[in-house]
């Protein structure tokens, strides 16, 4: 895991930096990006993580592209979207 703590419970810091589609993955390309930016908008507003990871959360959001996903966002579990 990217972002697992290691031995002894730090966590180091470090950049997502979301690869390029290639042939094999263009045709699922636009549907996974959107995917991964819905999971870290929603890690992002998610009171139930520290603030360092909505944080990180955030930067990973904005990493995959700041467009909202198709049908726009979904509300957090137990809470309300933000826009």
């Amino acid at each position: 895991m990217f972002y697992a703590p290691t031995a002894d419970g730090q966590v180091p810091p470090r950049a997502c930096a979301p690869p390029r589609s290639t042939a094999d993955t263009l045709d699922v390309w636009d549907d996974a990006r959107a995917a991964a930016r819905e999971f870290w908008h929603r890690a992002s507003d998610d009171t139930w993580v520290s603030d360092d990871v909505r944080a990180l959360s955030a930067a990973n959001a904005r990493a995959l592209g700041n467009e909202a996903p198709a049908g726009g966002r979904l509300p957090a579990p137990g809470g309300s979207s933000a826009g």
